[in-house]
């Protein structure tokens, strides 16, 4: 099994190099953008197609039901095996969102607007375009979709060697999302904002429990190098007692496991403990035990 540092190098490995593939394969598909602003890469994001459904329910028509349904039901069969793993590990975005986090200091301070940082406006922007979707009968999130944006703009470059003025408002929000990643949070878009996140944070409220952070309650010290690390913000350990529960509330975890391999306290399920404790938990356990 794959443990440690090794887990989150191979994690970062799968992050690149699909990335990579989907930034090249703009250019190796030869996208073709007459008939449509959005380009045809957006056939691969999950909220696309969670919004074509919704368009076949109002319209009867749309893009091909089957293939929506295949790929739609597809990454509801993985989320509810894996958890939001594709958070994780697989999302392009989410990629760059780390990369552009990485620059930023461990030792800032810089908080946001506890009205701008609510989980619960993800739900809301997911209901909003879903329903968006079915009155209008477009998929408007795409128009303004940051993530698209990326993949739209490579194309018209590949295209045209300019920038239409279609992108000039998702790449806006692009921007102001990669600023908030540099200067706030590394994954504020994915926490408060990711409409595709909220739906799979739903659907992994339904995950199977062999995927999810699991912490021995007894030998928790509560130092809190768990949520420290987390990159979801996710009080780890604190809100799996509170709930009385032995693995993490499942729905914002997207099963990075940088709190199981950030902890060396070897009598955890998953070890959740950093190598650094308080003096009280310290004498609490015991410095044998630490050393152990």
């Amino acid at each position: 099994m794959i443990k440690g540092q090794d887990r989150q190098t191979l994690r970062r490995a799968i992050q690149f190099i699909i990335l990579a593939v989907a930034l090249l394969g703009v250019g190796a598909l030869k996208l073709s953008l007459s008939g449509s602003d959005r380009g045809y890469f957006s056939f691969i994001c999950p909220f696309y197609h969670l919004q074509s459904f919704f368009i076949w329910l109002s319209a009867g028509t749309g893009p091909k039901i089957q293939a929506v349904l295949i790929i739609l039901g597809g990454i509801i069969v993985f989320t509810l095996v894996f958890g939001r793993l594709f958070c994780g590990w697989i999302c392009p975005f989410g990629t760059i969102l780390d990369i552009a986090g990485s620059v930023r200091s461990a030792q800032s301070k810089r908080t946001m607007t506890p009205f701008l940082a609510d989980r619960n406006i993800k739900y809301a922007v997911l209901l909003g375009f879903t329903m968006a979707a079915f009155v209008f009968q477009r998929p408007i999130w795409c128009d303004i979709c940051p993530a698209g944006a990326v993949y739209r703009f490579e194309a018209y470059l590949l295209e045209s060697g300019g920038i239409s003025p279609w992108l000039y408002a998702p790449m806006g929000i692009l921007l102001v999302l990669i600023l908030m990643a540099v200067i706030y949070d590394t994954r504020a878009f994915c926490k408060y904002y990711c409409p595709m996140g909220a739906f799979l944070s739903i659907v992994d409220r339904l995950s199977m429990k062999w995927s999810r952070v699991h912490i021995d309650l007894d030998g928790c010290i509560e130092c809190g190098r768990c949520t420290e690390i987390c990159p979801m913000g996710i009080d780890v350990a604190g809100e799996t007692k509170m709930k009385g529960r032995s693995d993490v509330p499942p729905g914002e975890c997207m099963r990075c496991y940088s709190c199981v391999d950030g902890c060396t306290v070897k009598n955890c399920k998953r070890p959740l403990k950093p190598d650094r404790v308080s003096p009280a938990s310290a004498d609490r356990i015991g410095k044998k035990e630490l050393a152990a």
